[in-house]
């Protein structure tokens, strides 16, 4: 034994190592253990098994499958179709003729026979005259009034109105001066118009006074700039008026004077407007 165990040590430690796969045990297997005879009977209880189970499923479960899926169809919501458009009748607008107002006319001044005896007669209405009180400077002397332009003068007042016959056009205040009284009352006319004019007289002197219209001699409208006392009579001056005032009211008057004119005259053809002074 040592002797071999030396030898196999040294066939070892003198050549390379090499393991050598082992070999897989034998083990029996079914088919050399089992007959022919049991194999084939245990193959024909494998393919019955096989042949009833697929004949269960055919004739039980797959009817009663068949009748689930058919409930279930049964069952199933159906979408309601779709409603078909409605297409909304055309509409035809028939304009509907308005009747318009008929004018009611004025009746005539002679009615036909047949309108005329359906009328029912009735008593004509009665107008009443109011009594309108006549001022106290309208009298002979001022009478009648003037249908186009002209000036009232009220001393009592110390009011000025221009008048378009019975219209009232502008009114002023006034300050008439010593030389314009109650005496001074009548019916006149402007007879010469000057843009300017130098006044003087006892006790003042006045250059370049404007926009001055001359009634007579001794009695004129004037702007009066060195006066602020309009309402109430003054000592000096005749009808003072605020030069805005005087200006307005030359512009107005007639004669009418030609532009870049200094002065112009009354005539016959072109007379100046009537002015009438009363207490």
């Amino acid at each position: 034994m040592a002797g071999k165990q030396t030898e196999s040590e040294s066939n070892t430690s003198n050549s390379p190592h090499l393991e050598w796969p082992k070999r897989p045990e034998r083990r029996h297997s079914v088919n050399e253990e089992m007959p022919a005879s049991t194999r084939g009977m245990l193959v024909a209880v494998l393919l019955f098994i096989l042949a009833g189970s697929s004949g269960v499923y055919l004739f039980y479960v797959q009817p009663e499958r068949q009748q689930l899926f058919g409930l279930r169809a049964a069952l199933a919501p159906v979408a309601p179709a779709a409603a078909p458009e409605q297409t909304a009748p055309a509409v035809q607008l028939t304009p509907t003729p308005q009747s318009s107002p008929t004018p009611t006319l004025p009746p005539s001044a002679a009615p036909s026979a047949s309108a005329a005896a359906q009328v029912t007669h009735a008593s004509a209405p009665t107008s009443t005259a109011v009594a309108t009180a006549t001022p106290g400077w309208l009298t002979a002397d001022i009478l009648p009034l003037p249908e186009g332009k002209w000036i009232e003068v009220d001393l009592g007042r110390q009011l000025l109105t221009a008048h378009a016959g019975l219209t009232d056009v502008f009114t002023m205040t006034i300050s008439t001066g010593s030389s314009v009284t109650a005496a001074s009352a009548g019916k006149y006319r402007i007879t010469e118009k000057l843009a300017s004019r130098l006044l003087t007289g006892p006790g003042y002197y006045l250059p370049d006074v404007p926009w001055v219209m001359l009634v007579t001699p001794n009695m004129l409208f004037d702007g009066a700039y060195w006066l602020d006392t309009f309402g109430t009579p003054s000592q000096h001056g005749s009808i003072n008026l605020r030069p805005e005032d005087a200006q307005r009211l030359f512009e107005w008057a007639e004669p009418v004077m030609p532009q870049d004119a200094a002065s112009v005259k009354a005539s016959s053809q072109s007379p100046g407007t009537w002015v009438i002074i009363h207490p």
